[in-house]
């Protein structure tokens, strides 16, 4: 089979990953990894013996088009839908996890040992299928890849290569992963449940941490769901997934728009740019498509910033299912940026955006949703009240979610903290709550369709953005308010509030230190 994505355009610096899955057959448990979907499928054709029969099976699970290609039909529209309407569309998401890399003064604050095993827990009850995750270090890497949930149902892109969980003691760094793809200290990672054709990694447009372009086949609407045979599909009908955190702060605005201007670009995106011309042509059945969506955190501080999206082509998911600022950094909301920052944080932005390709036939088939927007242990408690657990959750899964509630840790220091606010007059804390969130960014989480034809795209965005449509598993309003028409702020005073951090932390401690030297 002709490869479509020769190595021989790209620059020096794109380099392919290899996809890890890891697999269960009768004989071992191991961690497999591959390069090209449709190299390794025709490597295990020639093998005939249960364990490559195994192999393909997971080689040939691509994202099946009764889920993903949307078929109009009026009696959609304020009716009882089945089962199957409720599940319609891919569910897509990205999260930046907030890196456990910080002074020592704030570690305590942060919590990263119990924030991380809890996040992974709220990820595992959103069962995305597809997912981008942002600052993930060796330490958030480890709790992942040992979770059984996601090892059972997700393909990686990058995982440590250990022989067996014993070996996740040992101190691990990002440089210790298969691929590398972590950058220096933390980086993307895109996690899937669909395997992906192939991945590559751009090393140049960000000097730490690399952009990940994750590659899927779109399956024919004649291809049963439930088929474990090989599949030999043509890549000429494909979905791109960019996985991207840009350059942070203000004053890099300049900075950030050459990133992501680079990112759209790339020459792995050539079939997407010429898109265009395809369709205006009216050549597109033939033609070699490409459904582009990059996720993850763009840093994007000021609204002035938001123009670089149309300028590489891509429309603001957010922007296009709502009207409300979608703030995913909002420390009006956030306790723990507020605990972080000694309260000198006051900005809310929209950093994290999930964007699509205007070539694209991909389409929301809901609103845009935040999620991780409460403390943890109120959305793990509450969501585990209500039982919203995913059918795909086995039992055991669920009743692990209930044992970490139950082992629920409060640290000495906020326990003694929150004691003191509740007794005085500044502030009634209660006795349960924790200001702990699973970082201090919030989610977004969406489902998408691909549509056949612009006039089906049209239809459906009409259903979305009048609130007709039924294709969500999730509540699409909690958590975001509708009303809230404030501007963005600017960040002043406080645009060098790390730095007052830091002064204030060195503050505190001399005084500390001058208080025990008083005492002995």
């Amino acid at each position: 089979m002709t490869q479509s994505h020769s190595q021989s355009f790209l620059p020096q610096t794109c380099h392919p990953l290899k996809i890890a899955k890891f697999v269960t057959t009768s004989n071992r448990k191991e961690w497999k990894v591959y390069e090209n979907r449709w190299e390794a499928l025709q490597y295990e054709e020639k093998n005939n013996n249960s364990e490559s029969e195994e192999w393909i099976s997971i080689l040939s699970k691509i994202i099946p088009s009764e889920q993903y290609l949307f078929h109009h039909h009026q009696d959609h529209v304020g009716s009882s839908s089945s089962q199957e309407d409720h599940s319609l569309g891919l569910k897509i998401g990205t999260f930046n996890v907030m890196f456990n890399l910080v002074p020592f003064f704030i570690k305590p604050i942060i919590r990263s040992r119990q924030r991380f095993a809890h996040t992974v827990q709220l990820l595992k009850q959103e069962n995305f299928d597809i997912l981008v995750l942002n600052e993930v270090t060796g330490d958030f890497l480890k709790v992942l890849q040992q979770d059984e949930f996601f090892k059972t149902n997700y393909y990686f892109s990058d995982i440590f290569q250990v022989e067996n969980d014993q070996q996740f003691q040992n101190k691990l760094k990002t440089s210790d992963t298969l691929n590398e793809s972590l950058g220096r200290k933390m980086g993307n990672l895109i996690l899937s449940k669909y395997a992906p054709d192939y991945m590559y990694m751009e090393l140049k447009i960000h000097e730490s941490r690399p952009v990940i372009y994750a590659f899927f086949s779109h399956a024919p609407k004649t291809h049963p769901s439930n088929s474990t045979s090989s599949i030999n599909l043509s890549p000429t009908s494909q979905l791109c997934v960019i996985g991207v955190h840009t350059t942070a702060t203000t004053e890099f605005a300049q900075k950030r728009r050459h990133e992501l201007l680079a990112i759209a670009s790339h020459p792995l995106l050539q079939r997407a740019i010429h898109n265009d011309d395809q369709v205006s042509n009216h050549d597109s059945k033939n033609s070699s498509k490409l459904d582009v969506i990059l996720m993850g955190d763009l840093n994007l501080h000021d609204e002035k910033e938001d123009v670089v999206i149309s300028d590489m082509n891509f429309i603001d998911a957010w922007s296009e299912t709502r009207t409300s600022k979608g703030y995913t950094f909002d420390s009006s909301v956030n306790d723990l940026v507020r605990w972080m920052f000694y309260g000198m944080e006051i900005r809310r932005m929209r950093l994290d955006r999930i964007l699509i390709h205007r070539s694209s036939l991909c389409v929301p088939a809901c609103k845009v949703k935040i999620f991780a927007n409460r403390p943890l242990r109120e959305l793990l408690l509450n969501n585990t009240e209500r039982n919203v657990q995913p059918k795909a959750l086995l039992n055991h899964n669920y009743n692990n979610i209930q044992h970490h509630q139950t082992k629920w840790k409060v640290p000495l220091w906020w326990k003694i903290i929150r004691f003191c606010l509740t007794t005085s007059t500044l502030m009634k804390v209660d006795s349960g709550y924790d200001y702990l969130f699973a970082s201090d960014h919030f989610g977004l989480k969406m489902r998408i369709v691909r549509c056949d034809h612009e006039h089906e795209g049209n239809e459906l965005k009409r259903q979305v953005l009048a609130s007709q449509n039924n294709y969500c598993d999730f509540d699409e309003t909690s958590g975001v308010d509708e009303n809230d028409h404030d501007g963005m702020e600017n960040g002043a005073p406080f645009s060098n509030h790390r730095s007052r951090v830091v002064v204030a932390s060195l503050i505190l401690l001399g005084l500390a230190l001058l208080l025990v030297k008083c005492i002995l």
